[in-house]
């Protein structure tokens, strides 16, 4: 099963993802409302969030080997 890295938790103004396939990934509100799509060629990808509000998010990882679904909380 592949590897996944989600870092700052809680995160701010960036979250990094790291990822060891090529994934697709939107990171949607608590309505399911996708906020950010964006697909990683394997390694690590920044994405700017400072234009969130502060709250709780859900990013869904969609690779070859399945889809995760996480809880990201926003300070």
């Amino acid at each position: 099963h592949e590897n996944t890295v989600i870092h700052p938790k809680p995160f701010n103004n960036k979250l990094s993802i790291e990822v060891e396939n090529s994934a697709l990934f939107p990171i949607m509100d608590v309505s399911g409302k996708v906020i950010i799509s964006q697909n990683i060629n394997g390694g690590v990808s920044t994405i700017e969030t400072s234009g969130l509000s502060s709250g709780i998010y859900f990013i869904s990882i969609t690779n070859a080997n399945g889809q995760i679904v996480k809880k990201l909380i926003k300070d």
